[in-house]
């Protein structure tokens, strides 16, 4: 089930993403598979086109789309 903004985990990035990950990591929600990019606050990776965020756990993206989370939908 997809997550909505108020039941966001309080997980923590502890490590850096490297740019190289960065620069290949996708949506995996989107059939074009636009780039996602981290949030101001470093705990998530954001897909600018359908804005779902994934979350950031111990410096490990969580990429499915079951865990993103999504503002404003159920």
């Amino acid at each position: 089930m997809t997550k909505t903004a108020t039941q966001e985990d309080s997980g923590t990035n502890s490590a850096p993403l490297s740019p190289e990950l960065l620069d290949i990591l996708a949506c995996p929600a989107c059939d074009d598979r636009p780039a996602v990019a981290l949030t101001a606050d470093n705990r998530f990776l954001e897909c600018k086109q359908c804005k779902r965020r994934y979350p950031i756990h111990d410096g490990i993206p969580v990429m499915l789309v079951d865990e993103a989370i999504v503002d404003g939908k159920t």
